[in-house]
């Protein structure tokens, strides 16, 4: 009964141990930001997606304007080198 108690206690004090260091190691992470700088607003987030989103659709156009004009395998491949 003794190790029991003991493996028990040894358990519950390695989980509080591992629990400390999961929320100092997470302090720190949200602390490492610069002070002063903030995190940017929605419309912000909302603006930069909105360009990222357009930039893809400008490259998807272009590579969909290479395979129409894709006259053999060799051409194909190229432009999957190019795009992929």
């Amino acid at each position: 009964m003794a190790k029991g108690g003991i493996m028990e206690r040894a358990v519950i004090v390695a989980a509080v141990v591992l629990s400390l260091v999961f929320a100092v190691s997470v302090f720190a992470i949200e602390s490492s930001q610069p002070p002063g700088a903030t995190a940017p607003d929605f419309d912000q987030m909302k603006a930069d997606l909105l360009k990222k989103l357009d930039d893809r659709m400008t490259s998807l156009q272009k590579e969909k304007v290479c395979v129409q004009a894709a006259k053999n395998q060799d051409d194909l491949t190229q432009i999957i080198r190019k795009f992929c």
